[in-house]
C-alpha cells in the first residue's frame, strides 16, 4: 500500500513537471513568434519586402527612401549623368546647389511600411520633383555660349522742306530693318536658362532710316496787275540786253554742258544769287546747282539723289571716300559739291549766294 502510494505521488509531480514544460516551450514559441512577425520592414511596388531600408536626404530634408545603401549613393551621380551628359569630366564639374547624404531608415513602429525604389527609379523620381516643383529640389548649375540673330529697328526721321508746298508729306526713303549676331553667355539650372549675358555683337546689316519730308513752302502771292507789267518790262529789257551783247552767256541749259566737270566748272558759280527753285546762271538752290553743274540724272532734290546714290551702290558713308567732283551731304536735305581739303562749294540760303567754304557737317556723300 505505501509503495503504490508513492508511486501514484511520483507520477503526478512527473505529470506536473511535463505540464510546466510544454508551458514553457509554448511562451518561448510564442514570444519568438511575436518577435519574428513584428519586425518593421518596407517594400516594394510590387509587396515585396526589404528588411534594410536606406532614406536619401537633400539638405537634411529625407526625399525618397532606397533598398539599400549602394542605390542611395549611386543617385548623384545618376542625376550628374542626366544634367551634364554623358562626358565624365562635365559631370565632375557640374556645380551642385544642394548637399545628398543617406541615412538609414529609422521606423518609427514596426507597423510603418514605406514604399522603397531602387537607385534608378530614385533618380527618376528627384528629376520628376525638379520638373513638376515650383523649387527645383536639386539643382545643377551649367553654363553655355549661345548666337542668337536679332532685328534691328530703323529710326525714322523727319524733315522740313521748303522745296515742297506747306503741309505736304513725301517718304523720300523707306526704312529698312538692320540684322546683328548676338553672343550670349547663359547660366542654367537643370538644363533652365536663369540668368544671360550679351558678351558680344556684330553687326551683320546696318538699318536704313525711314526719311520723311514735310513741305513748309508758303504759297506764293498772286502778283498784281502792275507787277506783270513791271516783270514784262524787265523780261524784255533782259532780253533786249542778251540778244545785244557779243559776249553773253547761253542758256542754262547749255551752260551746264559747258560747265560739266564738277569740281573745276563749280567755281565759276560761285557768288551766284541764292534762288529757290533756280537751276540758272542767274540763280540757284543747293540741289539746283548740282543740277545745273551736272543734269539731272540723280533727281531733282536732295533726297531724291541720296536714295539715287544709295540705290546704285555709289553712297559713301565717310568723308576719306571723297574725291573732288563727288557730292557732299552735310545734312539729308542740304548737299555741295566737294572740292577737296574738306570744303565745299554751296548754295548757301543764309549768305544768300552760292559760297566756298568747309564741310561743317557729314551725312553721306557719292559720285554723281
Amino acid at each position: 500500500m505505501i509503495d503504490f502510494c508513492r508511486r501514484q505521488t511520483a507520477t503526478k509531480e512527473g505529470q506536473i513537471k511535463i505540464s510546466l514544460l510544454f508551458s514553457i516551450l509554448f511562451i518561448c514559441a510564442a514570444v519568438i513568434g511575436m518577435t519574428v512577425f513584428a519586425q518593421p520592414y518596407a517594400v516594394y511596388a510590387t509587396g515585396e519586402k526589404v528588411a534594410d531600408p536606406w532614406v536619401v536626404n537633400v539638405d537634411g530634408v529625407p526625399v525618397v527612401v532606397v533598398d539599400s545603401e549602394e542605390a542611395g549613393e549611386a543617385v548623384e551621380t545618376g542625376l550628374r549623368m542626366h544634367y551634364a551628359g554623358g562626358d565624365f569630366e562635365e559631370q565632375q564639374d557640374i556645380e551642385m546647389l544642394n548637399e545628398i547624404t543617406v541615412t538609414k531608415y529609422s521606423f518609427d513602429d514596426a507597423t510603418t511600411h514605406p514604399v522603397v525604389m531602387n537607385g534608378a527609379e530614385a533618380v527618376d523620381y528627384i528629376i520628376e520633383l525638379n520638373e513638376t516643383s515650383d523649387e527645383p529640389v536639386v539643382g545643377f548649375v551649367t553654363y553655355r555660349y549661345t548666337k542668337d540673330k536679332e532685328e534691328i529697328p530703323y529710326d525714322t526721321v523727319k524733315l522740313e522742306d521748303d522745296e515742297f508746298d506747306k503741309g505736304e508729306k513725301q517718304v523720300t526713303q523707306k526704312g529698312k530693318n538692320g540684322l546683328r549676331e548676338v553672343t550670349n553667355y547663359e547660366t542654367l539650372v537643370n538644363g533652365e536658362v536663369v540668368e544671360s549675358e550679351v558678351v558680344k555683337e556684330k553687326i551683320v546689316k546696318e538699318p536704313v532710316d525711314k526719311v520723311v519730308v514735310t513741305g513748309v513752302k508758303e504759297p506764293e502771292p498772286e502778283p498784281e496787275p502792275e507787277e506783270e507789267i513791271n516783270t514784262a518790262e524787265e523780261s524784255y529789257d533782259s532780253t533786249s540786253s542778251y540778244s545785244s551783247s557779243s559776249g553773253s552767256t547761253s542758256s542754262g541749259s547749255s551752260e551746264s554742258g559747258s560747265t560739266s566737270g564738277g569740281g573745276s566748272g563749280v567755281y565759276g558759280m560761285i557768288g551766284t544769287p541764292y534762288v529757290w527753285g533756280g537751276m540758272s546762271s542767274g540763280g540757284v538752290d543747293c540741289s539746283g546747282l548740282v543740277n545745273y553743274i551736272y543734269g539731272g540724272a540723280r533727281g531733282r532734290t536732295t533726297y531724291a539723289m541720296i536714295g539715287s546714290l544709295q540705290a546704285s551702290g555709289d553712297w559713301k558713308t565717310s568723308m576719306d571716300q571723297l574725291q573732288p567732283g563727288d557730292l557732299v551731304f552735310p545734312s539729308a536735305d542740304h548737299v555741295g559739291i566737294y572740292v577737296g581739303n574738306g570744303m565745299m562749294v554751296h548754295a548757301s540760303m543764309s549768305q544768300g549766294c552760292v559760297v566756298e567754304g568747309p564741310v561743317y557737317a557729314f551725312y553721306g556723300g557719292g559720285s554723281y
